[in-house]
């Protein structure tokens, strides 16, 4: 495999596959930079699946994604941050007491509002109704400044197309008058 190949590998997705053939190649100053974003790239690929695992398999699961890590890649101080915050976390674990008694509370929950209810109650729906509206205006506004543009546009096709028309008209006169010339 060459450095091309790695390279694909890598922007294919496939870093640990673009590490491994890079670590075949001769050491240069690309190799070694595309190794080291491959090892980035992989470090936070497992980063993401040990913190994972703290909902899934729990810590077992997190120290197992890590000894992986280590094994092929060697020692990693933030994944292995990961893992001891994680350990903390279930030792500080204690049952917590609430300390007042939840005290059941009746909603009402409405489904109908007016349209003057909406306006008054909830300051969005009066932005989002003020910026259709001007969006609207907006367009209406476009629609009426085109069309007028179009009537003005046809007002001087209609112009020119009279003046070529005189134009055309004087040309023959005087290729009349020429021809009559000639005679």
């Amino acid at each position: 495999m060459t450095y091309q190949d790695a390279l694909t590998a890598y922007n294919s997705g496939n870093f640990e596959e673009a590490f491994q053939e890079l670590a075949k190649c001769e050491p240069s100053p690309m190799v070694q930079g595309l190794l080291k974003e491959c090892k980035k790239q992989i470090e936070e690929q497992y980063a993401y699946l040990i913190n994972d695992a703290r909902h899934i398999g729990g810590a077992a699961a997190q120290k197992d994604y890590y000894n992986d890590f280590v094994q092929k890649y060697g020692e990693n101080e933030r994944l292995k941050s990961l893992i001891i915050k994680e350990e903390n976390q279930q030792s500080s674990k204690q049952p917590v007491q609430p300390s007042i008694e939840p005290t059941p509370q009746v909603i009402e929950i409405k489904k109908e509002y007016s349209f003057e209810e909406l306006m008054e109650n909830y300051p969005i729906v009066k932005c989002c109704f003020y910026g259709v509206f001007v969006i609207i205006v907006l367009i209406i506004g476009s629609f009426i400044y085109f069309n007028n543009q179009t009537d003005f546009i046809e007002k001087q096709i209609v112009d020119v197309n009279t003046k070529i028309a005189d134009i055309d008209q004087e040309i023959s006169t005087k290729a009349s008058a020429i021809q009559m010339i000639k005679e």
